[in-house]
């Protein structure tokens, strides 16, 4: 599994992310659920398949990171994460759907 952290650039209203650069060169990129709001725009973090250079997403500040980093990352939002079968980042923590 590899891993990659990214944001959207914003146009002013609509934020594309770097989804069809990885597409259009023959691999695949799955945004997570994993949104950290606390920096600009927010970092994304989400899965990457191919073999593509991660340079190609340096328009989204696309950083390749390791599981470790990804699990880090994760735990820095929620306490309860971990890395479950496949290295899907997940979390034991209900959510609330009502509250939202």
């Amino acid at each position: 599994m590899r891993y990659l952290t990214w944001k959207l650039n914003w146009d002013g209203n609509y934020g594309t992310g770097p989804e069809p650069v990885a597409a259009a060169n023959g691999g695949r990129l799955e945004a997570s659920s994993w949104v950290n709001p606390t920096v600009e725009a927010g970092t994304i973090m989400g899965y990457l398949t191919g073999d593509m250079d991660v340079t190609l997403f340096a328009a989204f500040d696309g950083v390749e990171i390791t599981e470790a980093e990804a699990l880090a990352f994760a735990q820095g939002i929620d306490e309860n994460a971990f890395v479950a079968g496949g290295g899907v980042v997940g979390t034991t923590t209900e959510i609330d759907f009502e509250a939202i």
